[in-house]
């Protein structure tokens, strides 16, 4: 019994140098699997096994030729020479793209031009306001007012020639201020009085219209009207 217990001892610890090989074999097998895995996981994303997803480098800043030749643009805007040496200082290390540059370059002046006819709206609008005000403070003289504004444009515009009167007063808007629509009327009412005042008192006269002109709109520069 002790032999064959010593037996099946031996036995036994043979059995067991015979399973451990094995295990041994087994894990070989397993490790490479894992390696490869592991190798295939770096290849195929990390940030530091290839970080570019197989698009390759990346363009580095400033080494794009922007070119805005044919770029559209709202009526009456250009991409000066200058403003794109400008444009290109604000985006150079934005990595733009060609493409990515011209489009922002179009949206830049298409947002500028809302904002100067947002302007231009809040101007009408201010004017046309002065209109309204300058009838209602009228009333039922607003034709006669009307008539008298009229005299004297065309005297003014009779004393010196090439002066546009009316057209000052519409651009700037002054044509609606109830000061200066009564300021003209009563000038048309003087002027009319006296239709050859101009020609009988010459240089009294047109200085006598430089002086009312001049008070009446004193920021104006009336010779850009000539």
């Amino acid at each position: 019994m002790g032999e064959n217990g010593e037996n099946a001892v031996v036995n036994g610890e043979g059995a067991q140098q015979q399973a451990e090989p094995n295990t041994a074999a087994q894990q070989q097998q397993t490790e490479p699997a894992t390696t490869n895995a592991t190798n295939n996981t770096s290849a195929s994303g990390t940030i530091a096994g290839n970080g570019s997803n197989g698009q390759g480098a990346q363009q580095q800043p400033g080494t794009v030729n922007y070119d805005f030749a044919g770029v559209e643009m709202p009526e009456g805007y250009e991409l000066s020479a200058d403003e794109q040496g400008r444009f290109v200082d604000v985006i150079k290390g934005m990595n733009l793209s060609n493409d990515q540059a011209r489009a922002l370059a179009k949206y830049g002046t298409e947002y500028a031009s809302r904002v100067v006819q947002g302007v231009e709206q809040l101007r009408a609008q201010e004017i046309a306001k002065w209109g309204d005000e300058a009838k209602t403070a009228l009333g039922a003289d607003l034709g006669k007012v009307q008539g008298l504004c009229d005299t004297a444009c065309r005297k003014l515009e009779a004393m010196y020639p090439g002066l546009n009167v009316r057209e000052a007063l519409e651009v700037t808007g002054a044509g609606n201020q109830i000061a200066i629509v009564r300021a003209f009327a009563k000038l048309g009412e003087l002027l009319g009085e006296d239709p050859g005042l101009a020609a009988q008192n010459g240089a009294q006269g047109l200085n006598a219209a430089q002086g009312v002109v001049a008070n009446m709109y004193p920021k104006t520069d009336w010779s850009r009207y000539k």
